[in-house]
């Protein structure tokens, strides 16, 4: 049996590395309406794209080189946040990878859901949303091409 989290002002942390912040911003196109209900906060580039592109209301903390990770970190470690969107490049060496691990180790210990691809993000996102996506979210769906039920399911798996 799935529970559905309830979004009613919780707070979502939204980051993104420098060649994945298109695909976060698509993600976030695809759930604007059930992101605008959150509390939302984001390192300084990737909040500026999300304001400017997408029109959502977000705390910008530092850049993740600059603390802006770190920053989070102790928001999560505070209990101020619900869940963490993180599309990382592990392609490419990060120079604040420690700052990086320790936002992920802090997840972990604080037992707070989090998503570092595309993937896990869509399966964090239905939960989180609940399997009744909005009109809009459905129209962009539908305007990408995109069936709203994957074969084998919701999530796309057989049973």
């Amino acid at each position: 049996m799935s529970t559905t989290i309830a979004v009613s002002r919780r707070c979502v942390a939204l980051i993104a590395h420098d060649s994945k912040k298109e695909l976060l911003l698509e993600f976030a196109r695809r759930h604007l309406a059930e992101l605008a209900r959150c509390e939302l906060v984001a390192t300084q580039a990737t909040a500026m794209l999300l304001r400017l592109r997408l029109g959502l209301d977000v705390v910008p903390m530092r850049s993740g080189p600059d603390g802006g990770d770190l920053q989070i970190a102790a928001k999560l470690a505070a209990g101020e946040i619900s869940a963490v969107f993180f599309l990382r490049d592990v392609t490419i060496a990060q120079p604040h990878e420690a700052d990086i691990l320790a936002l992920l180790r802090i997840c972990d210990v604080c037992d707070v859901p989090y998503a570092t691809n595309v993937a896990t993000a869509r399966m964090l996102a239905q939960e989180l949303f609940g399997r009744s996506q909005s009109p809009a979210t459905l129209r962009a769906l539908d305007e990408a091409g995109e069936t709203r039920e994957p074969s084998g399911g919701p999530l796309g798996f057989q049973a």
